[in-house]
Order: C-alpha cells, then sequence, then structure tokens
C-alpha cells in the first residue's frame, strides 16, 4: 500500500476537537489501518467488561441479597455485552465495529444506570447516589475513550450520551435541589473532560505513530523502486553495452589472427586493449552495484594459489612487461602445498585489481605480488597476506583511506593524468570483507606503496606441486567434424561465432531465434548448444526447456551465452536446464575452451553442436 503524505508530520495533521490528516487518502488509509489495529483489543475489551459486570453483580448479591434490582444486570447488561462480543466475531463488524460497539456501550450505560437508579429506589447500597454510581460512569466514560479503542470522533459522540444520561439520572433520581445537582454534575464533567481528553492524546499519538510509520514506508517504497529501477536500468545497460562490444572485440580478434603488417597488428590491439578497459569499468559497475544490493554472492571452491596467481601472470603480466617493469611474484613455501576452499575468482579479483593499480602509478622499476602464512586463527582457517609493492608515486598519509572508498582516488588530479573510475580499491576492500578479511595500505609520497589484505581460508594438503601448477595446461584436441547450431539474432555475433567454430574444425549451423532452434533440434540430434537468452519470438530460457522435454537431448550440452551478466541470469539459465554459462563479450580461447570442455571425445558421426 503506498500512502502519499506530506515531508512534515505537523503540516500534514490538522489539529482540532476532530483530529484529522489533511489529505483524504492518507485519513481512509489511518481509519482502515485503525480499524484492523484495534479490532482484537476491543474484542478482549468486552469480555473484560462482562467479566467486571459478573463480578460487580455477584458481589453485590452476596453483600445485599434482598435487592432483588441487582438481578437486572443479569437480564439486561449481561445480555448486551455477550450479543456485542457475538457480532465482533462477525465478517461485517471488522469493517463497521466502531460504531455498533459505541452504540452497545451506550445501551449497557442507559442499562446500567437504570439498574443503579432501581437500587436506590429499593433502598440498597452502591446506587446511583454513592461512590459507587460515579466509580461506574468514570469506568463507562474511560471505556468508550480509551479501553475499547474506539475513534475519538466516535467516542465523542457516545461520551456525551452516556454524560448526558447520567446527569438526567441524577437530577431525576438523586434530589431535585439545584445545588445537590450542580454538585454532582460538577463531578461527572470533570471526569468527562478528564477522559475525552486522554483519549484526545491517545488518538493523537496513534496518528503521530501512524504518520511516522507511513512516512518510513514511503521512504522504503521509494528506495526499493529506486534500487529495482538501478538494477533494471544497468541490467539492460549491461546487456546493451555488451552486445556490441562482443562484436567488436570478436572482430578484432579475427582481424588480428590475419594480420600482415606490424602495424596492422599493434592497432589491433590498441582496438582489443580499449575494448578490454570498457569491459573492466563495465564489470566494476556491476560489481558495485550487486555488492551495494547485498545480491554478490561468493563460492566456496579449491583453488590453490600457484595456479592464482599463475593465472593473474597471464592476465596482467604482458601488460606490467610492456611497460618495461619488472613483475616478482612470491608464494610462501607453506602455503603451496595447500589447497584452499573460497572463491579463489573473487581473491583473484582483488590481486589484479591491487596490481592494476600499481601499474598504473608505477612508470619504473617493478611490481612485487606475494602471499605469505600468518598463524592460523582460533577457527582453524589458514590465514594468508596478500601484498602488491609498487615503486610508483606513492600515497599521502591522509589519503590512505579514502582511495577504498567508491569514485575517490588519492588526488582528484590523478583521475585526469592516470585516468581510472576509482572502483577497483573500493570493490577489493567490500570484497575483502564480504570474505572476511581485512585491506590496507602502506605509503609514503615518492616511496612506492604496499597494498595488503589478509583473509582466512579452510585448507587441506594438495598433491599437485608448485611447479605443475604453474606450468601451461597441455591443449587439448577438439574433435573435428562435429556440427554444431548457432541460434544468435545478432547477425555480428553470430559471424564471429561461426567463424571461429569453423576455424577449429566444428560444422556450424544457425537459428535466429529460440523457436527456430527447437525445430531444428527435433529434426536433428546436435551435440552441443550455446544458448543466448534474449531472442525475438522465444527466449533462450523457453527454448532451452523445450529442447529438454525431447527425447534424445537429456545428456546434450547446452551452454549460455549471452551478454545478460547478473549472477540472477546464471541462475535462471542453469534453472531452465543449461550446463554453462559464458558472458558476452567472450574471448576466443574461453569459447574454445567451453568446446573442449563439453564435446570431450569425438561424438558419432550424425552428431552435431547447437549454439544460439
Amino acid at each position: 500500500m503506498t500512502h502519499h503524505t506530506a515531508s512534515a508530520p505537523d503540516s500534514t495533521l490538522a489539529y482540532g476537537l476532530f483530529l484529522r490528516f489533511l489529505d483524504s487518502r492518507l485519513e481512509k488509509h489511518f481509519s482502515i489501518y485503525y480499524t484492523d489495529y484495534y479490532h482484537r483489543f476491543a474484542q478482549a475489551s468486552l469480555v473484560l467488561g462482562l467479566l467486571l459486570v459478573l463480578g460487580d453483580c455477584a458481589v453485590d448479591f452476596m453483600v445485599f441479597p434482598d435487592v432483588t434490582a441487582n438481578l437486572s444486570r443479569l437480564t439486561l447488561s449481561v445480555p448486551l455485552l455477550m450479543l456485542s462480543i457475538g457480532y465482533s466475531f462477525t465478517d461485517i463488524a471488522r469493517r463497521n465495529w466502531q460504531a455498533v460497539m459505541a452504540g452497545s456501550l451506550v445501551c449497557i450505560s442507559l442499562s446500567l444506570f437504570w439498574v443503579l437508579a432501581r437500587i436506590d429506589g429499593q433502598g440498597g447500597a452502591g446506587g446511583l447516589s454513592s461512590w459507587v454510581g460515579v466509580l461506574n460512569f468514570t469506568f463507562l466514560e474511560l471505556y468508550i475513550f480509551v479501553i475499547l479503542g474506539v475513534q475519538f470522533r466516535i467516542a465523542f459522540g457516545a461520551g456525551l450520551i452516556i454524560l448526558a444520561a447520567f446527569m438526567y439520572a441524577i437530577r431525576t433520581g438523586i434530589s431535585s435541589e439545584f445545588h445537590a445537582f450542580a454538585y454532582w454534575s460538577y463531578q461527572v464533567l470533570t471526569v468527562f473532560i478528564l477522559a475525552a481528553g486522554v483519549g484526545w492524546w491517545r488518538e493523537w499519538l496513534i496518528r503521530r505513530d501512524f504518520l511516522a510509520r507511513t512516512e518510513l514506508e514511503r521512504a522504503r517504497d521509494a528506495a526499493e523502486a529506486a534500487s529495482l529501477a538501478k538494477s533494471t536500468f544497468l541490467a539492460n545497460m549491461s546487456h546493451e553495452i555488451r552486445t556490441p562490444l562482443n562484436g567488436i572485440l570478436g572482430m578484432a580478434h579475427l582481424l588480428q589472427r590475419g594480420a600482415t603488417t606490424p602495424t596492422q597488428q599493434h592497432q589491433l590491439d590498441r582496438i582489443i586493449g580499449s575494448g578490454r578497459h570498457l569491459l573492466g569499468v563495465i564489470n566494476d559497475i556491476l560489481d558495485l552495484s550487486r555488492i551495494e544490493a547485498d545480491k554478490l554472492e561468493l563460492s566456496q571452491s579449491p583453488f590453490t594459489l600457484p595456479e592464482l596467481f599463475r593465472t593473474l601472470d597471464a592476465l596482467i603480466g604482458s601488460a606490467v612487461r610492456d611497460k618495461g617493469l619488472r613483475l616478482a611474484m612470491d608464494i610462501d613455501p607453506a602455503l603451496t602445498g595447500l589447497q584452499f576452499i573460497g572463491d579463489g575468482q573473487r581473491v583473484g579479483q582483488v590481486l589484479l585489481n591491487l596490481t592494476g593499480n600499481a601499474l598504473k602509478f608505477t612508470a619504473e622499476g617493478g611490481i612485487s605480488i606475494r602471499a605469505h602464512k600468518l598463524e592460523d586463527d582460533e577457527t582453524g582457517l589458514v590465514r594468508v597476506r596478500f601484498e602488491v609493492s609498487d615503486t610508483g608515486i606513492g600515497i599521502p598519509p591522509d589519503a590512505l583511506e579514502r582511495i577504498f572508498e567508491a569514485f575517490e582516488q588519492a588526488d582528484h588530479s590523478t583521475t585526469r593524468q592516470y585516468g581510472g573510475t576509482g572502483l577497483g580499491l573500493a570493490i577489493s576492500r567490500r570484497l575483502v570483507s564480504l570474505m572476511g578479511g581485512s585491506i590496507g595500505a602502506d605509503s609514503q609520497p615518492g616511496s612506492g606503496s604496499t597494498f595488503w589484505c589478509v583473509v582466512g581460508f579452510a585448507a587441506t594438503p594438495s598433491r599437485a606441486t608448485q611447479t605443475a601448477l604453474l606450468a601451461a595446461p597441455e591443449p587439448r584436441a577438439l574433435p573435428q567434424g562435429v556440427q554444431v547450431l548457432v541460434v544468435e539474432d545478432e547477425p555480428v555475433n553470430l559471424e564471429i561465432t561461426r567463424e571461429l567454430l569453423e576455424e577449429a574444425g566444428l560444422r556450424v549451423d544457425w537459428a535466429e531465434n529460440g523457436r527456430i532452434a527447437v525445430e531444428k533440434a527435433a529434426g536433428k540430434r546436435y551435440a552441443l548448444i550455446l544458448m543466448d537468452m534474449q531472442m525475438p519470438d522465444v527466449d533462450g530460457l523457453e527454448a532451452t526447456r523445450r529442447i529438454r522435454q525431447l527425447p534424445e537431448y537429456a545428456g546434450v550440452p547446452i551452454l549460455a551465452m549471452t551478454a545478460n551478466a547478473f549472477s540472477e541470469d546464471r541462475r535462471r539459465c542453469l534453472g531452465a536446464g543449461m550446463d554453462d554459462y559464458l558472458i558476452k563479450p567472450f574471448e576466443p580461447d574461453a569459447l574454445l575452451d567451453a568446446m573442449e570442455r563439453w564435446l570431450g571425445q569425438p561424438p558419432e558421426q550424425d552428431v552435431g553442436v547447437v549454439v544460439q
């Protein structure tokens, strides 16, 4: 339910005898809220009132057994209370109980005053002419204004009727003398004002609380809507940027394979480098968005530090050496024989960010990446301290904390001189925090910097040696002549995928949407399917579900190849029946590695692969 209120509570709540909200919609929502919230209170109050009447009647009967008027309470007040309680449990009572309950209490008051007047007439004690009468009146007024939970504007009318009835009973039943009537009237009028004041103040507090709750709900709804809009915008922008970027990088890779001159090779390297930089910026923005929305999930998979460092060298080593810098990597011997359980990919992302930051601000000298074993903590985790040191420009002490904030650098002028979005260190800090670790930096201007992080991992001995892990994996032969189906609605992406696969010795078939892919799969059994997500007519998720229903496709690999890069997109793909997930833009080697991983041994002669 969305509430439209003013920004300040006092400007929305109109004061007077009857409180109200200036916004009619808010007043309506308050009435609904009030009715729903106090319905159970009203039921409990009526049951309590019934018990009090029965107890009062029992006590009076034991003290004054000859006063027959006392039995009238049982024949009048009790049935009325029981009818009110019964009515409160009906469906219609949830919408109209306030007026009916107030009317019921007025009837009960009139009957009670009549009984008390009869008790006076029969010479009993505890009638209208005693403190019991005033006490009953006081109890009834507090009941209508406070205990029963009736809204003030309804309670005020009912309370006035009860006041008038009691004053009339005093005038006719106690004394006709004016001074006695005036005395008693003053007493009961004071009680009425007190009860009404408490009731008005009570409703004022309730309205203020309701308004505060409404403001919080409105702010929460606005924040959720803004978060959803931002997530939707980022998802759409990510897809719209990744799709053409896949075409740019893919075509550059294809041209690079046929480049004949050093100039062409250099120009294509520049195109690919710029494209990768743009992709890195997109990934950083998406990572930061996922972290802020608590949607980034860490995996718990085995990895080793030598393997992690080898991957890091493959990703950034050439860039370091091309700049004329030295790159040194050192792993504590106590860590090389261990296999850790954690998100090795995110650990690598942190080290890549720290190394990229060092590369950006280092013009000469070198960069060192180290991993040292610290004392194990009380939980039995192996604590590892990673360090990335450089011989760059250094950082002033007062900027060391600020550089880990999003979009921040030590000096805003460095953005113009060195470039960058200022997201890498912020993402690294949040990733390390998610892993339960700590991160920091030690630096002096002109003396270089050392960025460090400490993370604890569960670990087991690894049979693999450092030498084996640092060695490049032996290439696997891709089965030749296997037919694949590419389901892709973007002609440029199709052209890139087709040429890469055909160059690797595969035969490629093509479908431009999910409906055609299902039709082709029904007529021929392919060995593997690469499936895009967003397509006209039938999307990749629905096409995968339909293909999985075909008798011959229960075990055929279906790989997502999509520009939808969020973790929920991956879950949706796997949930629809896909086996793997490639994000556009992809490196040619990543596509071919996926083919080798899922095709395995050469299939039978008539088996093919579908790529969407």
